[in-house]
């Protein structure tokens, strides 16, 4: 056989080779995890989640009380 003609029959279309790799990283992650960041963890942690809790709730107050004058009226 040419090797020419070898070589274009060993050739992977590109969908092939996406799927190959697809499935040698869900298989390491299957087997070795995902490492664990806990980035939301420190959020809760630092403040942050509060600050917003609060800035939420007053803005929320405000538009609320806006609501209640604009039914009155």
């Amino acid at each position: 056989m040419n090797p020419e003609v070898r070589k274009a029959k060993k050739q992977l279309s590109e969908e092939k080779k996406i799927k190959q790799v697809v499935y040698v990283i869900s298989r390491k992650l299957k087997r070795e995890g995902y490492p664990a960041n806990h980035f939301i963890n420190e959020i809760f942690n630092d403040g942050r989640f509060e600050k917003f809790y609060q800035y939420v709730s007053d803005q929320y107050k405000v538009q609320l009380e806006f609501e209640i004058k604009k039914a009155l009226e």
